[in-house]
């Protein structure tokens, strides 16, 4: 009868396989233990995809910026005024940019292709300019936004047609 144990990091193929025995009468259990190694290249970290949480992230932001002003009259109402602030959404925006630098300079040495990275910089490019035009601030920070979604949508087909391949 094997008894199949949940498999440690590194380790690999059955662990614990019990064997029953009578020994004179005595029931006993012996454990050998069958251990494969596995290198730490071979283990495989679990699977966060940057791109669809930096993706889902700016889309919530170009949403955030189209109903502004909406959400003006709304938030503080909820509480959530705070999330109006000049100071909170430049904050976010710059982590939307890191996140999806980081995401993308990451693919490209994964898949080996840069054609997310001119969307990156565009839309790079409309956020940080949204932040000095009081005029075209929402048409600038919804496009630069929806650039970072479309980078990392882009980035992650790239990344399943890499392992097609």
């Amino acid at each position: 009868m094997g008894i199949n144990a949940p498999e440690p990091m590194g380790l690999k193929g059955k662990i614990f396989n019990a064997t029953h025995l009578r020994l004179g009468g005595i029931r006993a259990n012996i454990e050998l233990m069958s251990i494969q190694y596995r290198s730490p290249m071979q283990i495989q970290a679990p699977s966060v995809s940057w791109d669809k949480l930096g993706a889902s992230l700016s889309f919530a932001c170009a949403l955030h910026c189209a109903f502004q002003p909406i959400l003006l009259m709304a938030l503080p109402f909820l509480g959530l005024g705070f999330l109006m602030n000049e100071q909170v959404e430049t904050v976010f925006l710059a982590l939307s940019v890191v996140l999806a630098s980081w995401s993308i300079v990451a693919g490209i040495r994964h898949h080996g292709q840069r054609q997310a990275l001119p969307i990156l910089v565009l839309a790079s490019l409309a956020i940080l300019f949204s932040r000095f035009s009081e005029a075209y601030e929402p048409l600038l920070a919804i496009a630069g936004a929806l650039g970072i979604v479309t980078a990392h949508l882009y980035n992650l087909h790239l990344h399943k047609r890499h392992h097609q391949h």
